[in-house]
């Protein structure tokens, strides 16, 4: 997805290319500890849908944790999600950016979590998690 297409909140730093979680995922990188407080700048952007499975990037996950109940799917995410499992950041305009993990930040917020575990992806690895496009014939 081109930049052009995310609201202006988030434009100017966030990525400019499709990755697949999967092979995120699949990366071998070493877990680091960072504070919360450096990452959780995210939740105050608008990076969630109110339309579960549309890129609609009109949703902002704080104001989701303050009315839990009014988002049933985003709540059911928190709920099942598994914090154990390391956040995916990559440097982009400044800054440590998720690739994965935006539930488990908020999660790990409720909690009170002062420390998040990380992954820092660098960005030559770009050509090994971009998802590829396929065809339609």
């Amino acid at each position: 997805m081109k930049r052009d297409h995310f609201p202006p909140d988030i434009r100017e730093f966030y990525f400019d290319f499709d990755w697949e979680n999967c092979k995120v995922w699949n990366l071998d990188i070493p877990v680091e500890s960072i504070l919360i407080t450096d990452i959780q700048w995210h939740l105050d952007m608008p990076f969630w849908a109110s339309v579960p499975g549309k890129p609609l990037f009109d949703l902002v996950p704080n104001d989701v944790l303050r009315q839990l109940d009014e988002y049933p799917y985003h709540r059911e995410k928190l709920e099942k999600c598994d914090t154990s499992f390391p956040i995916d950041v990559m440097w982009s305009e400044g800054r440590f950016v998720i690739l994965d993990g935006i539930h488990r930040l908020a999660k790990l917020k409720m909690m009170g979590a002062t420390l998040v575990r990380i992954r820092k992806i660098p960005t030559e690895m770009i050509p090994k998690i971009r998802k590829e496009i396929r065809n339609k014939r």
